[in-house]
Parts: C-alpha cells; sequence; structure tokens
C-alpha cells in the first residue's frame, strides 16, 4: 500500500509517518514544520517541507505579530497558502492508495487524490466544526466577549471536506459522536486514540517526602476553550489549606482568558508557570499530586496519557476524549464539564485521600502502557487496509 500524509502542523503527524514507514507504506508527508529531530524519525527524502509556510510561521511567533494580526485570520491565509503549494507538489506524485489529509487542506488536493487513484481519509483531532464554534461561543457569551473563534469560510471549507471524505478518523468517541449529532453514519467515522510516549513520560524513581505539599497541576493553553474558568471556581470551591496545597497552570495565556481574568477567583496558591521546555514538563508531571483537564472542547489531548504515563491520577472533564483513556474511579475521574461541584469534589478526594490517590495514579500508569504509538499505528493501518481493500 502506498499512503501519502499531508499535515500542515505537526499534530501527531510524525507519529503517524514513523508508524506507516515501518510498514513499509509510506510515501510522502508533505508538512511545513519539519527539524533535524523529525529526520530520525522520517527521513528527508520522504518529506516535503513547506519552507514558506514554516518561515511565516516562525516570523508570526518570535515577532509576536498576533498584536497585530489575529491568530485565526493568519492561519487560515498560511493554511491556503500550504495547499496551494500542496497542490502543485501533489500533482507530481507517482499513483498512490490512499491520501491521509488533516482539515484544512483536502477540498482543492481531494481530485488530485482521486485521479491518482486513491480513497482519502480526514484526520481530524477535534469535534465537528459547528460543534467547537457552539461550544467555544457558550463560554464566549458568558462573559460578552466577541473573539473572532472561527473562520466561516474555513468552517464551509471543513463541511465540504467532511462529506467529501471516503472516511473521517478521530482521537475519541466525543469526537465521533459530535459528527453522528450532525448526522454522519456512524460507519464513515473511525476512532483511533493517540498514542502516548510511555519511554519518557513515567512516574518518579523517589518517593515523595512526607508532608509535602499537594499539587494539581494543568497542562495547556491558559483559555476559556480549555476550560480554566470552571478549573478556578472548583479549585475556590473545594477550600484545601493555601499552605498545604496548590495549583499549576502550564501554558500560556490567550486573549480570551486575559480578557476575562479579573473577573475569576484566583487565589494565592494558584501559580501561572506559562510555556516549558518538555524536559521540565516531565519534572512537573513527576512532582505533582493529581492532574486535571477540564477542557470544554478537546479531540483527545495527549497531556492525559502523559500524565497516566507519569503514574498522576487524572481528573477530566467528558469532554477531553478522557473516556477512550480512563476507566471512571480506577484509573482516573470523569466529570461533566460545566458541573464545577463535581469538579471540586474530586479535587478535595484527591486531597483527601492521598494514597487512594496514588494508588489510582499506579494504576493509570498501568492501563496507559496499552496505548503505544505501535498500538495507534496497528489500529489505523487496519482501518486503511478495510478501506483500501488490501488484506
Amino acid at each position: 500500500m502506498k499512503i501519502i500524509v499531508a499535515s500542515g502542523d505537526r499534530f501527531h503527524a510524525y507519529a503517524l509517518a514513523k508508524q506507516l514507514l515501518q510498514r513499509h507504506a509510506l510515501q510522502r508527508l508533505y508538512t511545513f514544520n519539519y527539524t533535524a529531530n523529525d529526520a530520525q524519525r522520517v527521513p528527508s527524502p520522504l518529506v516535503n517541507h513547506d519552507k514558506l509556510c514554516a518561515l511565516l510561521n516562525t516570523l508570526y511567533q518570535k515577532a509576536r505579530l498576533s498584536r497585530l494580526i489575529n491568530r485565526t485570520s493568519f492561519n487560515s491565509f498560511k493554511d491556503r497558502l500550504f495547499e496551494r503549494n500542496l497542490v502543485a507538489a501533489l500533482a507530481k506524485e507517482n499513483s498512490f492508495d490512499l491520501f491521509v489529509c488533516w482539515s484544512g487542506f483536502l477540498h482543492d488536493t481531494l481530485p488530485i487524490a482521486r485521479n491518482k487513484g486513491a480513497k482519502v481519509i480526514l484526520e481530524t483531532g477535534s469535534c465537528h466544526t459547528d460543534e467547537q464554534e457552539a461550544l467555544i461561543k457558550h463560554e464566549y457569551d458568558r462573559y460578552g466577549l466577541t473573539i473572532k473563534s472561527h473562520d466561516k469560510k474555513r468552517q464551509a471549507q471543513a463541511r465540504l471536506e467532511y462529506d467529501e471524505a471516503d472516511l473521517i478518523m478521530t482521537p475519541s468517541l466525543f469526537v465521533k459522536e459530535s459528527f453522528i449529532k450532525r448526522g454522519f453514519a456512524p460507519k464513515k467515522i473511525a476512532v483511533a486514540p493517540y498514542g502516548v510516549d510511555t519511554s519518557f513520560f513515567s512516574p518518579a524513581k523517589q518517593i515523595p517526602p512526607l508532608g509535602k505539599k499537594f499539587t494539581l497541576l494543568f497542562v495547556g493553553m491558559v483559555s476559556l476553550q480549555k476550560g480554566l474558568h470552571y478549573l478556578l471556581h472548583a479549585w475556590q470551591k473545594a477550600a484545601l489549606p493555601i499552605d498545604q496545597a496548590k495549583l499549576v497552570l502550564v501554558g500560556a495565556l490567550q486573549k480570551d482568558f486575559l480578557l476575562v481574568k479579573n473577573k475569576l477567583p484566583i487565589a494565592g496558591n494558584v501559580i501561572f508557570a506559562g510555556g516549558i521546555t518538555r524536559e521540565a514538563l516531565k519534572k512537573q508531571y513527576q512532582t505533582a499530586s493529581a492532574f486535571v483537564l477540564p477542557s470544554v472542547q478537546e479531540g483527545l489531548a495527549m497531556v492525559i496519557g502523559e500524565a497516566m504515563a507519569s503514574g498522576l491520577p487524572v481528573i477530566a472533564s467528558t469532554h477531553t476524549g478522557a473516556q477512550n483513556l480512563i476507566t471512571p474511579g480506577e484509573t482516573g475521574l470523569l466529570y461533566h464539564p460545566y458541573a464545577i461541584d463535581s469538579l471540586a469534589g474530586h479535587i478535595r478526594w484527591c486531597y483527601e485521600n492521598s494514597e487512594a490517590a496514588a494508588l489510582m495514579g499506579k494504576q493509570a500508569h498501568q492501563h496507559i502502557q496499552a496505548f503505544s504509538w505501535d498500538a495507534y499505528g496497528k489500529l489505523v493501518f487496519e482501518s486503511y487496509k478495510q478501506l483500501v481493500g488490501h488484506e
């Protein structure tokens, strides 16, 4: 089987490409985010690197152009440029069996893939675009915000791509259900939970000292979509002793959160750690007591698996895809994203039952070992073979 993968940004494209390479099925990976480290996983002859889009992306970040250009508008322009270049390059490819393309780049490339005799899979890490907008708008309306969160043209293109693809690949049942809710047949939606790098993320080797301060850890963009406003209210309601507990928020503060920050209860034991390196993140997991992800819209957050691999009990909303990884009460705790009382109760339980919470973390660590990238690769490749008709 000959497969071409096209992904503008990183996502899990390299993990997928590596799995296809191991199965001698990767014909080409198209991307604009390719580094020397990536070459160790996918050799450069198999990668078409759009350097212009990479340059624009770097310039936008380093020059902090988000102060002048809306991120949604910039991403739309960059993605259109990537798709235009992808169209030209794809036309020069030899025939292939399968085109796996991330949402946003499929509409104009699909006719070329069809002309090459390929079936088409649309990769999406998030809910149906209309469901995404509805969930985020619900949060913005709570605070009277009118920030542009979705590009109407991109939404229209996404809807066309959903219809045009032969199969939509999603990471969780939560995402699959968002498509079924919008009228798609279940058989058109496949689910393959992402893998976890369990060789890197692992529990601390040393036993934490007695009397260690309880640390609840969050990792991700500090935004309304991530449900940070609900978490801060729940943290206040949990009312843990300020000298014995802390909430650490790892990630960059987003514009929507900054606009409502002054309206939120932010106690003295809430720490905004900002963005950190991967090595530093590993240490944060290893020194935390529990992990929390209160998102209102998330396909399948990789941080859940990372926290579980690190031996942490995970508290996650049911809008994070966590149902695919967590057995409630055994390997983690689930709650509805708007249920502040439930979230506060889970936080208090982890604080008051440290031994039981630690056992839950150990069980989470054992359970997540089954969610390797090799297991992911086996699952998606089976879906590919069924679609293409290969034995």
